[in-house]
């Protein structure tokens, strides 16, 4: 190392030494640097009459910029063409994403600009139909963000103004645009440490179309014609015979506390998240429908994107992936355009929060808009009570819609009931129901058996009894990879 001193002073080889790995916050100051000496030697350019860089071709402008960089004596040589293809990303492409870009199977991206820069920025992205975390380059900070929206906007003549909350665009590629802030952010939950974070921040949604497959990329012409394929039994799990399944009631006494429910109940809800059916949890003010509703969806599996429709930021979501919210401002955002915004965010499910007056038919658009897995809560009296309760709310709506035909998507699209009810402080589900799709009557799956009142705690005293889903969820399990848990007792004759 002695040695190497004589070729340049101690800053210089400490310059190199430290140049191989580059923190997140060296590399933020070292762009900023950059672009401080660029505004400067533009605003330079235009006092002496010789013009300033809009006009330049990329080429001229990555010749510029070279020569400026090498002015700054902070910044490693090493460096010099990662900066430079960025900042020259930032103005003739995609800038931070612009490697997202670059891959050919990326079709969505999504982007988490907070408001308050010492916030986590989030970058997430669809590649072959899987979300994952872009975990390169981000944007300097938020303002920087929005001059990136708005440099990429004008080549569509818009421009992107926070007063009018979301903006959507199409560029001539047809990649599609779509922008909101003021009534959005996203929530992350650490399950070690049981923390709950919401973030407001301003969120960016992009659709790319990928080439176009033609018509035989989208067959097998060796799959053969007119025989029924044998698969290899070896390959399927275990198959239960319905009819030698011995199916017997589970009886759990109620200790009440935070015991809401038994352990089959919670487990058959849990099955429900991993397939994706639409819940609704009913019951009167301070039941639990929200706190249920909240620890439910811890069961929704990783990778899930979650987007919550809400009066005002008050879920909890226990999940660890990414967690979209918009939420509702009177006169100027309504949860009916958080719907239509959030059709342009590409969530895998959507939880709306409480249906009243006519988000009943909104929430009916929700349930029929493809995002399987959907939940919400309402008001009502009893599981029986609950799609009248929403076809009722539906039709006050101003499109005034066809009260059957509001019943007929409830009874298709509306897969399971879970009701609440409390007395005094304890909490419990009184009843959890199937829809059945062909007549919209109930199976119960579970209720809660109330024998009495305690005679000195005054609390009411009573059992879970558990009686199971249909055969037609079960055969849907079997499909899909899932035993049934042994909490639910059965066995086979």
């Amino acid at each position: 190392m002695a040695e190497l001193k004589a070729w340049g002073d101690e800053a210089d080889w400490k310059r190199l030494e430290d140049s191989g790995q580059v923190d997140t916050q060296k590399w933020k100051t070292w762009q900023a640097r950059l672009l401080n000496e660029v505004l400067k030697d533009q605003d330079k350019r235009k006092s002496e009459n010789r013009g300033g860089t809009v006009d330049f071709t990329e080429a001229e402008y990555r010749h510029y910029l070279y020569e400026i960089i090498q002015t700054i004596e902070e910044i490693p040589s090493i460096h010099y063409n990662d900066l430079v293809k960025q900042y020259l990303d930032n103005a003739f492409r995609y800038g931070p994403v612009q490697p997202l870009w670059e891959k050919p199977r990326v079709s969505d991206i999504q982007i988490f600009i907070p408001y308050d820069d010492r916030h986590k920025q989030i970058i997430a992205y669809v590649e072959n139909r899987v979300r994952k975390t872009y975990t390169d380059q981000q944007f300097r900070s938020f303002e920087q963000a929005t001059d990136w929206i708005n440099h990429h906007l004008s080549r569509i003549n818009l421009r992107y103004d926070p007063a009018k909350i979301y903006l959507d665009g199409t560029f001539p590629n047809f990649e599609r645009i779509h922008i909101i802030s003021g009534t959005s952010g996203y929530s992350t939950f650490d399950p070690i440490q049981r923390s709950y974070t919401f973030v407001r921040c301003m969120i960016i949604s992009i659709r790319r179309f990928l080439h176009p497959f033609s018509r035989l990329e989208l067959t097998d012409p060796n799959a053969g014609q007119l025989t029924i394929p044998q698969i290899d039994p070896n390959r399927l799990m275990t198959r239960v015979d319905l009819k030698k399944l011995k199916r017997q009631p589970v009886y759990t006494p109620f200790s009440g506390g935070g015991a809401v429910a038994d352990e089959a109940t919670m487990e058959y809800l849990r099955i429900c998240q991993e397939l994706r059916k639409n819940l609704m949890y009913a019951g009167g003010t301070g039941t639990g429908k929200t706190t249920v509703a909240n620890a439910n969806q811890a069961a929704i599996p990783k990778g899930t994107m979650l987007l919550i429709l809400e009066e005002s930021p008050e879920m909890q979501p226990q999940i660890e992936g990414h967690v979209i919210r918009l939420y509702e401002r009177p006169g100027v955002f309504s949860l009916e355009d958080g719907l239509k915004s959030a059709l342009r965010m590409y969530p895998d499910i959507i939880f709306m929060s409480e249906i009243r007056d006519r988000i009943g038919y909104v929430y009916c658009q929700t349930i029929q808009s493809g995002h399987d897995g959907s939940s919400s809560t309402i008001h009502a009296s009893s599981c029986k009570a609950v799609k009248h309760r929403i076809a009722d709310l539906a039709a006050s709506h101003p499109s005034n819609p066809d009260r059957d035909h509001i019943l007929k998507i409830l009874h298709e699209r509306l897969h399971v009931i879970i009701h609440l009810n409390a007395e005094l402080d304890d909490r419990f589900m009184d009843e959890v129901c199937e829809m059945i799709p062909e007549t919209g009557e109930l199976h119960t799956v579970s209720r809660f058996v109330k024998q009495g009142i305690d005679r000195i705690t005054k609390k009411p005293v009573g059992y879970f009894e558990f009686l199971g889903p249909t055969d037609r969820f079960i055969e849907e399990m079997m499909n899909n990879g899932i035993e049934i848990p042994k909490s639910w007792m059965w066995s086979r004759k």
